[in-house]
């Protein structure tokens, strides 16, 4: 058995609409080969009970304290009522305005693991944590198809250039920059790890891809600048390898500075931030971007 899990993104204004057409859609979805059930849940409408229940109990968490003269275990339990229905309503805010997904189709996780079928091979339960976990389980007659299907995986786009926001290190070179909302090449760069990134650019990983960017602008790094600010030309390698598969060097990102001045923020290239850390501005890095045009 395949389950499968997606999330609409439904304008309230068309809730209406979208309920009257969806039996036709269960039409179609139940003439399907291998179907066996469906089920449609309003995941808004789910959050938006329980935070008003959790208003609720702030609310009268609130006239206790009042009556009871500010007893400290109200007001500690008033104090972390209060920062969760916070998030709730930020969390909410990003759901309707479809912030955390595109509003149409599948997630592309969900479709990488569709255009990875094996014969033989079944899945039964999938759970994914936002962007950055992901669970499977599932059934088999041959152990060994288990590595194969793995490996299919490892060669899916949607799945090798996943970004992980929850990623709060690796930081070197004396840059304060960590590895938050990278991508695995990201890491392979920042860990001088040769092999894993050549077989991660194998499997179709994007060389320029960007790590996320914050609401205050910072990031969007390729993995690059990661390689050229390893200390002692560490990130050589790394750095070649990236040049060669098509590295973009004209890139310009936002990004955190010296970790001994907190809150600088410097703007510049890949070479820019080679001359600002990781040793030497003389060093065989510097001088391999340099050989390859690239500006500051």
């Amino acid at each position: 058995m395949i389950l499968e899990i997606a999330t609409l993104q439904v304008r309230p204004e068309e809730q209406a609409a979208f309920e009257s057409a969806f039996p036709a859609a269960a039409r179609i979805l139940s003439s399907v080969e291998g179907y066996i059930s469906h089920e449609l849940q309003r995941s808004v409408d789910t959050l938006s009970e329980r935070q008003h229940a959790e208003e609720q109990a702030v609310a009268a968490a609130g006239s206790v304290h009042a009556a009871r003269a500010n007893p400290e275990e109200l007001q500690a339990q008033i104090k972390d009522l209060t920062a969760d229905i916070a998030l709730r309503r930020k969390a909410l805010e990003r759901l309707k305005q479809g912030a955390e997904g595109r509003r149409t189709g599948f997630a592309p996780a969900l479709e990488g693991l569709a255009r990875r079928h094996v014969d033989g091979l079944w899945l039964s339960h999938l759970v994914l944590s936002g962007s950055v976990g992901m669970t499977l389980e599932g059934t088999t007659l041959d152990a060994d198809l288990v590595p194969r299907y793995l490996h299919g995986l490892s060669a899916d786009p949607a799945l090798v250039n996943r970004h992980f926001p929850e990623l709060d290190f690796g930081m070197s070179g004396g840059r304060r920059l960590a590895l938050q909302g990278g991508t695995l090449l990201h890491v392979a760069a920042e860990y001088g790890n040769l092999a894993a990134a050549a077989l991660l650019l194998d499997r179709g990983a994007d060389v320029n891809a960007r790590a996320t960017v914050d609401e205050a602008g910072i990031g969007g790094q390729t993995a690059t600048f990661h390689a050229v600010t390893q200390f002692d030309d560490d990130g050589l390698p790394v750095t070649q390898l990236l040049v060669e598969r098509g590295a973009d060097l004209t890139v310009r990102a936002k990004l955190p500075g010296d970790y001994e001045r907190p809150g600088e923020i410097v703007e510049c290239t890949a070479l820019g931030y080679a001359l600002l850390f990781g040793g030497e501005s003389q060093r065989r890095t510097v001088t391999l971007l340099r050989e390859r045009g690239a500006v500051e």
